[in-house]
């Protein structure tokens, strides 16, 4: 039996006249047909209703990651208010304000000691 292939992309899903968001997916599915999913945001106020698919035929998922590492950079994404994103991706890691990472924290009941968030499964599950 034949493995599914899965494909990896780097996407931009936005609000019309709003906030935008930058991620990277991989699916089972062609990333045009991919049209339900807009990120794996947090911020419940962010209600984007359009996506872009950036690239669309990555490698492998840590090739999508580093373009996304890109856009998190170039962006600032996690301190820019034009974006939904909260943190910046890094490749193995995330990258937190002081402010957010205290959030977070608050919101998980774990103390933050520092600025690089490790996200446990416990802590995702939260």
């Amino acid at each position: 039996m034949e493995t599914p292939k899965e494909y990896h992309y780097t996407y931009y899903s936005y609000e019309e006249w709003g906030r935008g968001y930058f991620g990277s997916r991989t699916c089972k599915c062609l990333p045009e047909e991919d049209v339900k999913y807009f990120g794996s945001f947090y911020d419940k106020t962010f209600k984007p209703t359009q996506k872009i698919i950036l690239k669309g035929d990555y490698n492998t998922r840590t090739d999508a990651i580093a373009d996304e590492v890109i856009l998190h950079n170039y962006y600032d994404v996690a301190n820019n208010p034009h974006f939904a994103n909260q943190v910046k991706q890094t490749s193995t890691k995330f990258y937190v304000p002081v402010e957010k990472a205290r959030e977070i924290g608050r919101k998980s009941g774990q103390k933050i000691t520092n600025l690089v968030l490790e996200f446990t499964e416990e802590l995702k599950k939260k």
